[in-house]
């Protein structure tokens, strides 16, 4: 009985790091993120990131978890640079909910987090001068990425702790 009862644990055990392993936000969303940018008047350039992306309504996958530049020009216009923010994506809460605090691959990923705002819509000012400059908040990353050995003390600390508590339930 003793031998099923710790096999019965460590499957348990198992199955529970794989389902945690999994990540749902990585699963669903992947690190990158489709953004649209809309710009207004049309013919306006989108450069994101330094790179040229073309003219008036394009898609762009970006990086989530990161800051983004985003820069729209057009003769005639003031140009307008934007600094994206960075937000909480609702499929992280899943890991935390229902695999007790799993999500340490998402954090790593960046598939906890995602680009604000989508879709980005950019209204040029006509003139020249100084660029319109808009900065959406980077509060959203308020869970900060873990280090590696964070993580594993964690995992360690875990592990101890559900082994003790098999063995002594076990052992009553």
């Amino acid at each position: 009985m003793r031998a099923f009862a710790y096999s019965f644990s460590i499957a348990l055990f198992t199955l529970a790091i794989s389902l945690g392993i999994t990540s749902c936000a990585s699963i669903i969303n992947g690190s990158q993120e489709s953004v649209i940018i809309k710009a207004n008047p049309p013919g306006a350039q989108i450069a994101v990131d330094g790179r040229k992306i073309g003219p008036d309504s394009v898609k762009c996958k970006m990086e989530r978890g990161s800051v983004h530049y985003v820069d729209v020009t057009m003769d005639g216009f003031r140009p307008a640079h934007i600094r994206t923010g960075i937000g909480v994506n609702p499929w992280y809460w899943t890991n935390v909910v229902y695999y007790f605090g799993y999500g340490w691959i998402d954090l790593i990923s960046g598939a906890a987090y995602d680009v604000e705002p989508n879709p980005l819509l950019v209204d040029l000012s006509p003139g020249s001068g100084e660029p319109t400059v808009k900065v959406y908040d980077t509060s959203g990353r308020w869970i900060a990425p873990l280090p590696l050995e964070v993580i594993g003390a964690a995992l360690v600390v875990f592990f101890v702790w559900f082994t003790v508590g098999t063995i002594q339930m076990y052992n009553r």
